[in-house]
């Protein structure tokens, strides 16, 4: 049974020029869906075999994304399945904003382990790439939330972060950083410290030190 979130299969029945989805089936199943264009990882072409998360069902419609945070917290599993069956690690979050080009997922490393030391060999770039132009980066997850938006803001470097003030009854954490560095944390557009908001599910603010 095919549920919202789920990472499945696809393979393109169609691709025409002229319409702006792309139309799959579900191997193993009856179902056919729907790939928005703008939605998909990477260029497609009938007959490509692929893999993407349920976006949405509505009524009998099935529509699928390759861009969505689901997707990229299930392709990260996919990846670090060895991982997760030797109790390594264990996928927490994942978060993207559109257009940025990047997801950050973040990643509990168990008894002791360095979770991006565990992963790195399983998120290569050509592994990645079958599936998705975005890069995914791995962030260290934490139970403590200071320390873990600190994180979250790889790959612009924690020693260029000053402080992290939590204001617990405004729900809103700042982050103090060195002046000339404020641009690799807030990202083109806003996208880094965006992203960092949704991984961490807190209203993230960065200024720079006075």
């Amino acid at each position: 049974m095919l549920k919202m979130g789920h990472l499945v299969p696809a393979t393109v029945i169609k691709a025409l020029p002229d319409y702006s989805s792309y139309l799959m089936a579900i191997p193993g199943t009856e179902h056919m869906a729907l790939l928005d264009r703008a939605h998909a990882g990477s260029h497609l072409r009938v007959g490509d075999n692929t893999i993407a998360s349920v976006y949405s069902i509505e009524g009998g419609r099935i529509n699928l994304s390759q861009k969505s945070s689901p997707f990229y917290r299930r392709l990260t599993e996919m990846l670090v399945s060895p991982l997760l069956m030797e109790d390594k690690v264990r996928v927490v979050h994942a978060a993207a904003v559109g257009g940025a080009g990047f997801a950050k997922v973040a990643v509990l490393g168990l008894n002791g382990r360095d979770p991006i030391v565990e992963c790195l060999p399983y998120i290569k770039t050509e592994a990645v790439r079958q599936y998705t132009e975005t890069t995914i980066t791995i962030v260290r997850y934490s139970f403590d939330i200071e320390k873990y938006v600190a994180n979250a803001f790889v790959p612009a470097p924690g020693d260029d972060i000053l402080e992290v003030i939590h204001f617990k009854k405004m729900d809103e954490i700042h982050v103090i950083v060195k002046p000339e560095r404020l641009g690799l944390f807030v990202g083109k557009n806003g996208a880094n410290v965006a992203t960092v908001s949704k991984l961490t599910g807190e209203r993230v603010y960065v200024r720079p030190a006075r």
